[in-house]
């Protein structure tokens, strides 16, 4: 398998199973059979290998678990296009209205812009503009309900 791992769910025409040849099935979700789990970029790739003994069916239950008793907000954040030549947008997907503090960093770790905002549940997009910013590689920190995630940003 190969590719980014960027969980996404759906409620729209789910039918289990989801069937990848003889491969792999996916009978139903822990959210309920209204819900459709699913990830962007799979390969699968079939013989890929060698198995040392014969090959015994499984049934593998998934749980995501991030080590936090209560749940996070934030269920996407990505930066596009990316590289850029200092215009590029910042995209949220949250399941909670939250204030999200964000910081533009050079690789030296100077602040170089900085910003915080309330978003309101579900998909929001933020412009940013940094033409001004030398050509380099930097890093958006984004600090929500106390935890950190940052994106690489590069302006070619």
């Amino acid at each position: 398998m190969s590719g980014t791992a960027d969980l996404w769910r759906t409620t729209k025409g789910v039918s289990y199973p989801y069937t990848i040849g003889n491969v792999a099935s996916i009978t139903g979700s822990s959210g309920g059979a209204t819900y459709y789990y699913y990830f962007y970029d799979w390969e699968v790739e079939v013989g890929g290998g060698t198995c040392a003994s014969a090959m015994t069916p499984v049934v593998v239950d998934v749980e995501v678990c991030t080590g936090v008793e209560e749940p996070l907000s934030l269920r996407g954040f990505e930066v596009y296009p990316n590289p850029s030549q200092g215009r590029f947008s910042v995209s949220v997907h949250l399941l909670n209205p939250a204030v999200m503090d964000l910081e533009l960093s050079d690789m030296l770790g100077r602040v170089v812009q900085k910003e915080k905002m309330a978003a309101p549940t579900g998909h929001v997009v933020r412009e940013w503009e940094v033409i001004r910013l030398p050509k380099g590689v930097y890093m958006l920190t984004m600090r929500m309900e106390g935890r950190t995630f940052q994106r690489r940003v590069v302006l070619d």
